[in-house]
């Protein structure tokens, strides 16, 4: 299933190619690596994706340690909701990575009609 048009997870919609987010409290914006992150996580919903194939995946032309990914987590986790809202849609794994709990949904494209 391919994302870059959108996706739908529960309330939120979710547009990576304009690194936006749109849900109850109105559009939120991300910035280019957390909307690459949860491209990442969406792409394997309800599976775990490890700490280190979303470093590789969404920092892979840029040295970057554990502390930028977890920062994009947290920074997720505000825009899906905060607190234990946003805990419900990213789940942490202990010692291994995140798994996006929330099933997925592709947006339909806007129009792929050629006449």
């Amino acid at each position: 299933m391919s994302l870059k048009a959108g996706f739908q997870l529960e309330k939120y919609s979710v547009f990576p190619t304009r690194n936006t987010i749109s849900g109850p409290d109105g559009d939120k914006r991300l910035e280019p690596k957390c909307m690459q992150v949860l491209q990442l996580l969406a792409e394997r919903a309800g599976e775990v994706v490890t700490r280190g194939e979303l470093l590789d995946r969404a920092w892979k032309d840029t040295y970057s340690g554990d502390e930028a990914l977890s920062r994009s987590i947290s920074l997720l986790r505000s825009a899906l909701g905060g607190g234990e809202a946003g805990r419900k849609y990213i789940q942490t794994v202990p010692k291994t990575g995140y798994r996006l709990t929330m099933p997925v949904t592709e947006l339909a494209s806007v129009s792929n009609d050629n006449g």
